[in-house]
């Protein structure tokens, strides 16, 4: 996702997302706000998955 050594979180060593690849995936929603998330899906992941995927992950988020 970006230069830099990978960030050390509490004990758990040095992490990393999985894969080679990440993917920056944009939302245009209708009342004209942008959103951006990143996704290390595989290249084959349905545009269904992801849109499930990332509508799971702010549901999580939102929790918290």
């Amino acid at each position: 996702m970006a230069d830099g050594p990978p960030p050390r979180i509490g004990d758990l060593g040095q992490q990393h997302l999985p894969g080679d690849e990440v993917w920056l995936v944009g939302e245009h929603r209708s009342t004209g706000e942008r959103k951006c998330y990143f996704s290390n899906l595989p290249v084959g992941t349905s545009l269904r998955k992801l849109t499930g995927a990332i509508k799971a992950h702010w549901v999580c988020e939102q929790a918290n």
